[in-house]
């Protein structure tokens, strides 16, 4: 399963919600990471005023895999369906008699 934009989508409260077994320190480490960041389009020699991003982990960033596969660490699965992945790539493989 290819997930489009998958890194942009990253909800930020409930990436930290999911860091809290993890303690005060680290979440305020990951979010400032997240929070302190701006974004501009370039269109040829042009650029947009930069603006504050809300959501997603930055592409390319060494840390967004890792954070990425937190976001969905309790994603639902079906009985006898496994799901693995790293970052924006996910597989499931199913079991059964037939």
């Amino acid at each position: 399963i290819d997930l489009k934009q998958a890194f942009d989508r990253v909800w930020y409260p409930m990436l930290l919600r999911k860091l809290t077994p993890a303690g005060s320190r680290l979440i305020n480490i990951i979010d400032n990471y997240l929070t302190n960041r701006c974004i501009r389009m370039q269109y040829d020699v042009y650029f947009s005023t930069p603006r504050p991003t809300t959501s997603g982990v930055p592409q390319g960033g060494i840390l967004s895999p890792f954070l990425f596969s937190l976001f969905l660490v309790d994603l639902p699965v079906l009985p006898d369906v496994q799901l693995w992945g790293y970052a924006d790539d996910i597989a499931l493989t199913a079991f059964g008699i037939n």
